[in-house]
């Protein structure tokens, strides 16, 4: 019998599709399984799925690699594309960090679903989650962990600990679609055309309108037309710079007005009232 093995294709933030292999240490065909894309969902997991307690090797496309989780991932020493995952008895959700290894920035995210051997992952051992987070939520949901929960959103209740308000608020400032949604704003923002009005040199004018005419025989600070100029007998001076009205492009208005003062009331919303919760949460952290 051979060892298991699985090919998925990730998507990364600039849409680039890149592939990670799976290798499991185990015989087992059950140790390393992938799940249709329907189920996943309706479950609430990710499509890769590996038991807890076992060890896998993975290779993930150059030239990127999975970032270092302590006890969870190990990336080669010799070869950054590859390295082991040891779940240990961690169950749940690992999201990984995919970066890229010159500069070894975040370029995208992987999920791997830790499944329990112990009892049913579906059945019982959800049943028994369902029973924690009625009594203990902040338990499921310690950051410490590597391994995520996901959790059904009951809207008729009001959010009975800071921890979850903060969860919630992080979870949509992380999202793909506000990421996403912010990036196009600051490439692609709404465009006007303005009227404004500028002096500019007579010589430089290129179009002659009513109004440019009625400049031409009233306006100050002239100056004489040459003897042999063609004009000088009709018109014997013209003003050195006249006034015209120019269109010019602007991202100042009411549609970008008001979508920076969303962001602005998001950013100062975050800080003034989840700041405090997220130290409580990582006394570790330096607050300055």
């Amino acid at each position: 019998m051979t060892f298991p093995q699985e090919h998925i294709l990730v998507s990364l933030l600039d849409g680039t599709e890149i592939e990670l292999t799976l290798f499991s240490e185990s015989r087992s065909k059950d140790s390393l399984v992938l799940v249709d894309t329907l189920i996943a969902a309706e479950y609430g997991e990710a499509r890769l799925q590996i038991m807890e307690g076992l060890a896998y090797e993975y290779q993930i496309s150059s030239p990127y690699q999975i970032r270092e989780l302590s006890r969870v991932v190990t990336p080669s020493k010799v070869n950054k594309t590859t390295g082991r995952i040891t779940p240990n008895i961690f169950v749940g959700t690992l999201k990984l960090e995919i970066l890229e290894n010159e500069s070894s920035e975040v370029k995208g995210y992987v999920s791997i679903e830790v499944r329990s051997v112990k009892t049913s992952y579906r059945e019982d051992y959800r049943f028994m989650l369902e029973d924690i987070t009625e009594k203990c939520t902040e338990l499921l949901m310690q950051y410490s962990s590597p391994a995520l929960q996901t959790f059904s959103v009951d809207f008729s209740n009001d959010s009975k600990i800071d921890y979850q308000r903060f969860a919630f608020v992080k979870s949509l400032f992380e999202a793909p679609e506000f990421v996403e949604a912010v990036h196009r704003i600051v490439t692609a923002p709404v465009t006007t055309w303005s009227e404004q009005e500028e002096e500019k040199d007579i010589r430089k004018i290129r179009r002659i309108s009513h109004a440019i005419i009625k400049q031409l025989a009233s306006t100050s600070n002239r100056y004489e037309l040459s003897k042999n100029h063609p004009l000088k007998t009709r018109l014997p001076s013209v003003p050195s710079k006249i006034n015209i009205r120019a269109k010019n492009e602007t991202v100042d208005n009411p549609e970008n007005r008001f979508i920076k003062h969303a962001l602005t009331t998001f950013y100062h919303l975050f800080l003034r009232k989840y700041t405090r919760t997220f130290f409580n949460y990582f006394p570790y952290i330096p607050s300055n």
